[in-house]
C-alpha cells in the first residue's frame, strides 16, 4: 500500500520521485488529444471561406503565442515560486477555454458509430513498442535482444494497423 504524501509544513507537499515525471506526461497526452480536437472543432464549426480562415489564424496566433510565452512564464514561475507551480499554471487557461467553448462554439449533431478497437490497440502497442525499441537502441545498441523485443512487435503492429482499420466500417 503507497503511503500519502506527507505535508512538510513549508505549503509544499512532499510526493515520490516519479510523480513529476508522471504528471508531465500525463499534460503530455493530454495536450496531443487536445490540439488535434481544436483544430477539428474549428474545421467543423466554421464554413470554409474567410470564417474559417480567421478561425485558424486566430487558433495558430494563440498557439504559438502559448508556445513561446509558455516556456518565458514557466522559467519565471519556477525560479520565482517553485518547479511545482508550473504544474497548476494550466489550470486557470483550461477553465477560461471551457467557458468559452461552452459560450461560442454550437453544438455539433450526434453521430451513432462504434470505436475500432483492434485498429486502435494495434496502432498504439505498434507506436509505443517501436518507440520504447528505439529509446533503449541508443544506451544497449540496436543489436541486443532488449531492442530487436519491442521493435519487431512494434513494427509488425504498425503494419497490421491499416489492415484492421480497413476491415471495419467506421474507423
Amino acid at each position: 500500500m503507497r503511503a500519502a504524501p506527507k505535508y512538510d509544513g513549508t505549503g509544499e507537499v512532499a510526493v515520490a520521485e516519479s510523480t513529476p515525471p508522471r504528471a508531465r506526461a500525463l499534460q503530455g497526452v493530454g495536450a496531443a488529444i487536445l490540439a488535434p480536437s481544436a483544430l477539428s472543432l474549428l474545421a467543423r464549426s466554421f464554413a470554409e471561406g474567410r470564417a474559417r480562415n480567421r478561425a485558424m489564424a486566430a487558433y495558430s496566433a494563440v498557439a504559438g503565442l502559448g508556445a513561446a510565452l509558455g516556456l518565458v512564464v514557466g522559467g519565471l514561475v519556477a525560479d520565482l515560486i517553485s518547479w511545482r507551480a508550473g504544474f497548476f499554471l494550466n489550470v486557470p487557461v483550461g477553465i477560461a477555454m471551457v467557458a468559452l467553448t461552452v459560450r461560442f462554439l454550437p453544438a455539433t449533431e450526434r453521430h451513432g458509430g462504434r470505436f475500432d478497437v483492434a485498429g486502435a490497440l494495434l496502432a498504439t502497442a505498434g507506436s509505443t513498442a517501436l518507440v520504447f525499441g528505439i529509446v533503449v537502441a541508443t544506451d544497449i545498441g540496436w543489436t541486443a535482444p532488449a531492442t530487436a523485443g519491442p521493435v519487431r512487435p512494434g513494427g509488425a503492429a504498425g503494419r497490421a494497423s491499416p489492415h484492421a482499420t480497413a476491415a471495419v466500417r467506421q474507423p
